[in-house]
């Protein structure tokens, strides 16, 4: 499945960070056409790790996985499209480990909204005056909002997901300057979908005071 898209509308990179494997992958029409369009500022985060990331960050920084915050959120949760791909995709799987790689290729060839996968972020979290690193499994536009969205086996019992996400959309608009209100964060698996706007968040730092999420 992974050769069968050729290298001019699908573009792949390698990144390896934390000791962990990472496969970079953008769609050249969707991300030059529909991103550039409505958040230009997001394709060209995307577009310049063509030529490389920068990977010390990656050694000092906290996983977005991390327990940094507590993340208090009550998502919205349901089967969509995504869950229904995702199953489609894993039918496929050789083990278990191939199923993040699959359901992250069909969708960013199959789904019109997905325009990368595996996207680093990292940003300086001035509260806990911590590095924090991640990368995205996908980066979806939907309309007039970005969308974080995770691939989550047991995607129901995941409890992890809502602090991790929150790292991805502070860092993402970070990078980008898209406003907190422009973006959605979700994980999915075969069965469930979750969403939730990091903006309605109720965010503590673990052992320290409350972070605001204005």
């Amino acid at each position: 499945m992974l050769d069968a898209v050729a290298d001019d509308v699908v573009f792949t990179k390698q990144f390896e960070h934390e000791n962990l494997e990472y496969l970079f992958l953008y769609h050249t029409y969707k991300l030059t056409v529909l991103a550039r369009k409505r958040f230009p500022s997001l394709a060209d985060y995307i577009m310049r790790f063509e030529n490389g990331c920068p990977d010390a960050f990656f050694k000092i920084g906290e996983r977005c996985s991390q327990p940094l915050f507590h993340v208090n959120v009550e998502p919205n949760s349901g089967v969509n499209l995504a869950c229904h791909m995702a199953r489609f995709a894993v039918s496929v799987r050789r083990n278990n480990r191939e199923r993040h790689r699959l359901v992250e290729w069909f969708m960013l060839v199959s789904d019109t909204a997905t325009v990368a996968c595996e996207v680093p972020v990292w940003y300086w979290e001035k509260n806990s005056d911590t590095g924090v690193t991640g990368h995205i499994d996908m980066v979806q536009i939907r309309g007039d909002t970005v969308y974080i969205v995770d691939y989550k086996p047991d995607a129901a019992h995941e409890k992890k997901a809502p602090q991790q996400l929150y790292h991805y959309a502070a860092a993402l608009s970070f990078r980008t300057k898209i406003p907190f209100e422009r973006i959605r964060c979700a994980w999915f698996d075969e069965n469930r979908y979750y969403e939730f706007r990091p903006l309605d968040a109720e965010v503590r730092l673990i052992r320290r005071h409350r972070l605001s999420t204005s």
